[in-house]
């Protein structure tokens, strides 16, 4: 399969340089201190639940000294009501979770299209 194929097949889209676009799905894109490795891993969300966390066995494995085994849970589905579907994310307790820069300390839903 190679690299590309293995990151595609985890929902990871790796540009050199940057983000690769997909408007039609909905993705998280990782924030590093270091500019150099903002905006390199994007993390493409398919329609169901999507676990977030340390552990290797998560559908999205993150490192870090601040993130927990298992870290949050996104649910993302499509809606005729909501224009590109609804995302709802549930931290674990105690686990830092951040959206567009704001704490999220308890569940909230947004819509998959919007930025906020």
């Amino acid at each position: 399969i190679g690299r590309q194929g293995a990151l595609r097949a985890l929902g990871v889209s790796v540009v050199p340089g940057g983000v690769s676009e997909s408007p039609s799905k909905p993705r998280l894109v990782n924030l590093n201190q270091d500019p150099l490795f903002s905006e390199c891993l994007v993390y493409y969300l398919n329609e169901g639940v999507t676990i977030v966390g340390l552990e290797a066995r998560c559908d999205i494995t993150l490192s870090g000294p601040d993130v927990k085994p298992r870290h949050a849970v996104l649910t993302f589905s499509t809606s005729e009501e909501v224009a590109g579907g609804l995302i709802h994310l549930c931290p674990v307790h105690g686990a830092a979770t951040y959206v567009n820069g704001v704490l999220v300390s308890s569940s909230s839903a947004a819509s998959a299209s919007s930025s906020s």
